[in-house]
This record gives structure tokens, sequence and C-alpha cells, in this order.
């Protein structure tokens, strides 16, 4: 197959002087004499949005805006809520806000099993309550001193009635629904 006319060229992969580079071609050198371009679009861009950005921040409200009252002093205000007493002072922008809450005080209700201390946690009174039907299907109430021993104490299957004085120091009860204070 010496045919004269047929040239099937340079094997593919192959260049002139050996193998050709394997890879993506890296970018041509700029010409002599070439001036990079500035992207003056791109950088009014930005500077436009940061101004616009700037403008809206400051219009919304982004600015301190406390308003003194007559006397040069933020204006106040006490808000009650419930819970243990304890007054909180924070610094905001705008005026001065302060809270104080009131010592929950002593319920009228004996609600589930534990130790209650009378004064602080249960009002001295009478109290009626039923055995829990999903407990034990007993309820047991006891009077207790300062030493924790037993003063009077009831177990009932059915209603419970206790009357708790207000020298007692706690009440324990255990299978009752919540007792409830009736006078």
């Amino acid at each position: 197959m010496n045919n004269p006319q047929y040239n099937p060229g340079p094997m593919p992969g192959n260049g002139p002087h050996g193998p050709a580079p394997r890879g993506p071609m890296p970018p041509p050198p700029p010409a002599p004499g070439a001036k990079r371009k500035t992207p003056w679009l791109t950088i009014a861009m930005v500077a436009g949005a940061f101004v616009f950005g700037v403008v809206i921040g400051t219009a919304a409200g982004g600015a301190d805006t406390t308003t003194p009252t007559a006397a040069g002093k933020p204006a106040t205000k006490t808000v009650e809520v419930p819970g243990p007493t304890k007054t909180v002072e924070v610094e905001v922008p705008g005026p001065t806000v302060t809270v104080t809450a009131k010592p929950a005080g002593p319920s009228g209700s004996i609600d589930g099993n534990g130790t209650f201390q009378v004064g602080a946690e249960v009002k001295p009174g009478r109290y009626k309550g039923k055995a829990d039907p999903d407990g034990i299907g007993m309820c047991y109430v006891a009077r207790l001193d300062s030493d924790g021993e037993i003063i009077d104490n009831q177990l009932s299957e059915g209603q419970v009635l206790i009357t708790i004085k207000a020298s007692d120091d706690a009440v324990e009860t255990k299978g009752c629904t919540t007792l409830e204070r009736v006078s």
C-alpha cells in the first residue's frame, strides 16, 4: 500500500514534535501593549447597592430613636407578672422598662403527691379530695409538725376531708386527686 497520494497525516494525539499535551490548554498570553479593561459597570453596581442599603437602613429606623421625657430621662414602665419578686433593669435603645414580679403566695389547692409547706405553699383551711382512680385507689393525707412527725393523718378509699392549721409545718399527700380548699 505505498500510494503516494494517500497520506493519513499525523496520528491522533500526536503532534509534529511528539505526543500532544493532555488536559485543557492554558489561555494565550495577552498581546504586547494590550490594556486590561476595568469592569466599571460591576464596580458601579456594587457601590450603588451599598449606598441604597445605607439609605434604606437609616430610613427604617436603623439610628437610635430614644425619646427622652421632659426631665431628660428615658420613660419607665412597671409591669407586674406572677412569680418570685425580682427586679431587672436592661439597657436597650428606647425607653427604660422595669419589671417587678411578686412572689407566688400559698395555693388554695394541693396538687399531686408530695410534702407542701403550710403558709408558703398551702393555705391553712379545710380541704376535700378523693383517692386517685388511676393510682392505688387509696388517698393518704398527713399533717406534720416542724420535726416531720405526724400530727394527724387519714387514709381513705373514697373522699377525704382534712383541716390544715396555721400551726402545722407541712402537709403530705399520696395517691390523691387534687385537694381543693373548701373553707
